[in-house]
């Protein structure tokens, strides 16, 4: 009885949601590379895990109508792109991986929250810095520079995302894809 209350209770409270780029697996292989020579120069830090690499377009947070993301995110057509991910740095105790200026992104970023506010979403208006998080909660004397070899790779689709915990563990997964036009 109380496990069936715990899962009311999560159904409730709505769903944390946000639209993410996903990252080929190459990409993500680097990623962990990185994260992991940075765990080696540090005390301790919570790594981004493998499978919830990804670059965020738009948060939305707590909400119960993912239905109407997803009929925001649909009337959203772009081209598809190339990114390019290169250097790194940290805000606190926050690491990350940086992303080439890119206007395409820029423009996918801004189309993806106009999009959700019209829907009547609270998305922030601030300045976006595209980075792509790999470990949190770093203990460290002095910041350790990492070093991060920039990669390119194309960007074919964006994903509304839903961030959960399963088995105490935090999981993304995605509740919609959708596909940017192909360029020719």
């Amino acid at each position: 009885m109380i496990e069936y209350r715990k899962r009311m209770i999560g159904r409730l409270s709505g769903m944390r949601l946000f639209v993410a780029l996903p990252f080929p697996e190459d990409v993500k292989n680097r990623l962990m590379k990185t994260g992991q020579e940075l765990l080696a120069s540090c005390r301790s830090a919570n790594l981004t895990k493998k499978e919830n690499l990804h670059l965020t377009l738009a948060f939305i947070g707590e909400t119960n109508d993912h239905r109407s993301a997803i009929r925001a995110l649909s009337g959203i057509e772009q081209s598809a792109f190339s990114l390019t991910l290169k250097g790194s740095g940290h805000f606190g105790d926050l690491y990350w991986v940086g992303v080439e200026k890119n206007e395409a992104l820029l423009q996918l970023m801004k189309k993806t929250q106009t999009s959700l506010r019209t829907a009547g979403f609270p998305i922030e208006q601030r300045e976006n810095i595209p980075h792509v998080t790999i470990a949190r909660r770093v203990e460290t004397d002095r910041p350790p520079k990492i070093a991060f070899d920039e990669i390119t790779f194309p960007c074919h689709a964006f994903h509304l995302m839903v961030s959960e915990r399963i088995g105490g563990k935090l999981t993304y997964r995605s509740l919609y894809r959708k596909d940017l036009t192909p360029l020719c």
